[in-house]
């Protein structure tokens, strides 16, 4: 728990499982996996991707075309220029994604949204 790294390479790769994960990729084309609660993470470079799974997940993936899945609930999320986000969302019934793309449905670059009701709002 509570693992913390830095990576600046480009095509760096890495795989968190604690909670509490910290970690920042600044180098292009990044790939990162974590799955513990409240993880922490921040993409820089162009083209990055990262898949999250646990819960209270905060996520600044500003670099361009950046993209993430957070299977987890209660993220706040950042996209930058030309990226998009899949984030989980319990409608009472079951878990959703809801998908937002940079640039559509008023989605800015480097602002940071949660999910209510179904809809990404600013946090």
């Amino acid at each position: 728990d509570g693992a913390q790294a830095g990576f600046s390479g480009d095509g760096a790769q890495a795989g968190f499982s604690g909670n509490d994960a910290q970690a920042g990729f600044s180098g292009n084309y990044a790939r990162a996996g974590f799955s513990g609660d409240c993880a922490q993470a921040g993409f820089s470079g162009d083209g990055a991707r990262a898949g999250f799974s646990g819960d209270g997940a905060i996520i600044d993936c500003s670099g361009q075309n950046c993209t993430f899945a957070i299977a987890g609930q209660g993220a706040v999320v950042k996209v930058g220029p030309g990226g998009a986000a899949s984030i989980a969302w319990h409608d009472g019934k079951r878990i959703r994604f809801v998908t937002i793309y940079e640039g559509e449905d008023g989605i800015l670059p480097d602002v940071s949204y949660k999910i209510e009701n179904g809809k990404a709002v600013a946090a």
